[in-house]
């Protein structure tokens, strides 16, 4: 009894719409090519980053 109210409670004051499944959060779900691309992308823009401190 104490489970649904604490359910109810959690999903009725929740700021999100939906909890995203656990696989999308980590960024599993896309393909091996996406990751590494995304990954690049995200080492370029820390380097781009790092040497404008640096200037």
């Amino acid at each position: 009894m104490l489970g649904i109210f604490n359910r109810m409670i959690r999903t009725s004051t929740r700021t999100d719409d939906w909890d995203a499944p656990d696989h999308w959060k980590h960024q599993m779900h896309t393909s091996t090519y996406e990751r590494q691309r995304r990954k690049a992308l995200q080492h370029r823009e820390r380097l781009a980053r790092d040497i404008g401190l640096l200037r």
